[in-house]
């Protein structure tokens, strides 16, 4: 759920109760008024990603060319040479002080659980504009997404999705079973997004509808991709019981062949006496 008080915008969050082994918890993150809009119009779902200290996404800043130092004309950092690694600060922000003129690459090595890790390596320049600017201030905007699993109900015959289905998602990546979300599915593909790749998970039909048999277990690992990541659980029919007509049909069709075999070996035997005579 999203929460705000006294109809305050500066201060919202979004909630979500949990279940780890068998204890109540609950997970919750601050978002901005613009995040909320974007999940009111089905647009993205951060439910379960904690964006509240973003400190753990880590950067490396390496050199794309030679930095030389202009004093003496001696390499301050030769290419591909590993600057330094960051952390963001808590609200998201990164700042290197005093580094020399020149081009480097700025590329993200860890990100938030939930997140997908963005390899690219993104261009970072300085470059002496006149004698006077002391301080060169560049500005990257990233953003990590974050992964979207779709999981499809399906009967088996047909391939379209089938409602009604009782469905439970659980974390077994540790041993210990971790309770993520339980729905019912309807007509359309059920969506999760902010499973942490990596991660091992067990998706688990508790209650099949009605006609159908409850399908077996199905296990997955999340992948750093953007793409959604599909999985789909099939159901199959129950076996149909013999009504009372088929049997009594089948019950008919065993007397009119036993009589019809009956027949003949009565004609049979009177043609044979037929025959002695």
């Amino acid at each position: 759920r999203i929460r705000y008080y006294n109809n305050d915008l500066s201060f919202i969050r979004l909630e979500k109760k949990i279940k780890h082994n068998g204890l109540c918890a609950k997970q919750t993150a601050r978002l901005s008024v613009e995040q909320v809009q974007d999940i009111l119009n089905g647009e993205v779902d951060l439910s379960l990603v904690n964006i509240d200290d973003l400190s753990s996404i880590k950067f490396r800043l390496t050199a794309k060319e030679d930095i030389i130092d202009p004093a003496d004309g001696s390499i301050i950092y030769a290419k591909d040479a590993t600057v330094g690694e960051y952390n963001l600060s808590k609200d998201g922000k990164l700042t290197v002080s005093d580094l020399p003129m020149g081009v480097y690459e700025l590329q993200e090595i860890a990100t938030l659980d939930g997140l997908v890790l963005d390899g690219t390596k993104h261009e970072v320049k300085f470059e002496q504009s006149d004698l006077t600017t002391k301080v060169y201030t560049v500005t990257q905007n990233l953003i990590n997404k974050p992964t979207e699993i779709e999981i499809s109900k399906q009967d088996i015959t047909t391939n379209k999705e089938l409602p009604g289905a009782h469905l439970r998602l659980e974390d077994i990546t540790t041993g210990n079973t971790m309770l993520i979300e339980e729905w019912v599915s309807d007509l359309k593909p059920h969506i999760i997004k902010g499973l942490i790749v990596g991660h091992r998970y067990r998706l688990t039909e508790t209650m099949a509808p009605a006609g159908y048999k409850i399908a077996q277990s199905i296990e997955f690992t999340v992948e750093n991709k953007e793409s959604v990541q599909k999985i789909i659980m099939y159901d199959e029919l129950l076996p149909q019981p013999k009504t009372g007509d088929s049997i009594n049909k089948e019950l008919y069709m065993g007397i009119v062949m036993f009589l019809g075999i009956g027949l003949s070996a009565y004609v049979f035997l009177k043609r044979k006496r037929v025959i002695k005579i």
